[in-house]
Protein backbone atom coordinates (compact mmCIF):
# COMPACT_ATOMS: atom_id res chain seq x y z
CA UNK A 1 0.00 0.00 0.00
CA UNK A 2 1.42 3.18 -1.08
CA UNK A 3 1.52 5.67 1.68
CA UNK A 4 1.72 9.35 0.09
CA UNK A 5 4.30 11.75 2.07
CA UNK A 6 1.88 14.33 3.55
CA UNK A 7 0.61 11.48 5.74
CA UNK A 8 4.32 10.40 6.81
CA UNK A 9 4.30 14.30 7.53
CA UNK A 10 1.09 14.01 10.19
CA UNK A 11 2.62 11.32 11.74
CA UNK A 12 6.55 12.42 12.34
CA UNK A 13 5.05 15.59 13.29
CA UNK A 14 2.95 13.90 16.22
CA UNK A 15 5.85 11.41 16.93
CA UNK A 16 8.98 13.19 17.16
CA UNK A 17 7.89 16.86 16.99
CA UNK A 18 7.61 19.74 14.50
CA UNK A 19 11.31 19.37 13.40
CA UNK A 20 11.14 16.26 12.02
CA UNK A 21 9.46 18.47 9.22
CA UNK A 22 12.67 19.85 8.41
CA UNK A 23 13.25 18.11 4.56
CA UNK A 24 10.40 19.03 3.20
CA UNK A 25 9.83 22.58 5.11
CA UNK A 26 13.72 23.23 3.38
CA UNK A 27 14.21 24.39 7.13
CA UNK A 28 17.44 23.20 9.32
CA UNK A 29 16.60 20.96 12.04
CA UNK A 30 18.69 23.06 14.62
CA UNK A 31 16.81 25.88 14.02
CA UNK A 32 14.70 27.00 16.94
CA UNK A 33 11.40 26.94 17.27
CA UNK A 34 10.76 30.53 16.85
CA UNK A 35 12.88 30.90 14.10
CA UNK A 36 10.99 28.03 12.41
CA UNK A 37 8.13 30.12 12.92
CA UNK A 38 9.18 33.19 11.53
CA UNK A 39 10.48 31.67 8.84
CA UNK A 40 7.01 29.65 7.80
CA UNK A 41 5.73 32.51 8.52
CA UNK A 42 7.13 34.17 5.34
CA UNK A 43 5.91 31.28 3.62
CA UNK A 44 3.09 31.04 4.72
CA UNK A 45 2.17 34.47 3.90
CA UNK A 46 2.67 33.78 0.39
CA UNK A 47 0.40 31.17 0.70
CA UNK A 48 2.68 27.89 0.33
CA UNK A 49 0.54 24.85 1.73
CA UNK A 50 3.15 23.04 3.58
CA UNK A 51 4.25 26.55 5.17
CA UNK A 52 0.54 26.88 6.48
CA UNK A 53 0.14 23.44 7.14
CA UNK A 54 3.54 23.31 9.26
CA UNK A 55 2.70 26.92 10.96
CA UNK A 56 -0.70 25.61 12.14
CA UNK A 57 0.63 22.43 13.57
CA UNK A 58 3.08 24.95 15.53
CA UNK A 59 -0.13 26.90 16.86
CA UNK A 60 -2.11 23.87 17.66
CA UNK A 61 0.87 22.73 19.88
CA UNK A 62 2.34 26.08 21.09
CA UNK A 63 5.28 24.71 19.16
CA UNK A 64 7.87 27.91 18.80
CA UNK A 65 4.70 30.65 19.06
CA UNK A 66 2.32 31.07 21.68
CA UNK A 67 -0.98 28.39 21.57
CA UNK A 68 -3.51 29.50 19.46
CA UNK A 69 -6.46 27.17 18.32
CA UNK A 70 -7.77 30.14 16.62
CA UNK A 71 -4.51 30.73 14.47
CA UNK A 72 -3.69 27.39 13.98
CA UNK A 73 -7.35 26.73 12.37
CA UNK A 74 -7.01 29.72 10.23
CA UNK A 75 -3.68 28.83 9.04
CA UNK A 76 -5.38 25.11 8.19
CA UNK A 77 -8.38 26.33 6.17
CA UNK A 78 -5.81 28.50 4.34
CA UNK A 79 -3.52 25.30 3.59
CA UNK A 80 -6.34 23.00 2.85
CA UNK A 81 -7.75 25.96 0.17
CA UNK A 82 -4.10 25.87 -1.39
CA UNK A 83 -3.74 22.21 -1.17
CA UNK A 84 -4.26 19.35 -3.82
CA UNK A 85 -5.06 15.66 -3.76
CA UNK A 86 -3.82 13.78 -0.89
CA UNK A 87 -2.22 16.79 0.50
CA UNK A 88 -5.69 18.26 0.49
CA UNK A 89 -7.54 15.24 2.37
CA UNK A 90 -4.57 15.22 4.82
CA UNK A 91 -4.61 19.20 6.06
CA UNK A 92 -8.67 18.82 5.73
CA UNK A 93 -8.55 15.72 8.27
CA UNK A 94 -6.24 18.03 10.78
CA UNK A 95 -8.63 20.86 10.21
CA UNK A 96 -11.60 18.76 10.88
CA UNK A 97 -10.04 17.54 14.17
CA UNK A 98 -9.19 20.97 15.21
CA UNK A 99 -12.47 22.39 14.48
CA UNK A 100 -14.63 19.65 16.38
CA UNK A 101 -12.49 20.48 19.34
CA UNK A 102 -13.09 23.98 19.25
CA UNK A 103 -16.27 26.54 19.80
CA UNK A 104 -18.71 27.55 17.67
CA UNK A 105 -16.82 31.47 18.42
CA UNK A 106 -13.28 30.93 17.98
CA UNK A 107 -14.10 28.40 14.76
CA UNK A 108 -16.35 31.88 13.21
CA UNK A 109 -13.22 33.71 14.30
CA UNK A 110 -10.42 31.30 12.45
CA UNK A 111 -12.78 31.07 9.40
CA UNK A 112 -13.12 35.27 9.47
CA UNK A 113 -9.39 35.68 9.72
CA UNK A 114 -8.40 32.87 7.23
CA UNK A 115 -11.32 34.64 4.62
CA UNK A 116 -9.62 37.84 5.11
CA UNK A 117 -5.94 36.83 4.42
CA UNK A 118 -4.66 38.02 1.07
CA UNK A 119 -1.00 36.92 -0.04
CA UNK A 120 2.13 38.78 -0.09
CA UNK A 121 4.65 39.14 -3.16
CA UNK A 122 7.67 36.78 -2.46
Amino acid sequence: MKVHHACVLVAAAFLVGIGALHPVTGLHAQTSGEVRAQELGVRAEQGDAVAEYTLGLMYADGDGVEKSDVEALSLLIRAVSHAFGEDYDVYAEMRDALTARMTAEDVAEARRRASEWEPTEP
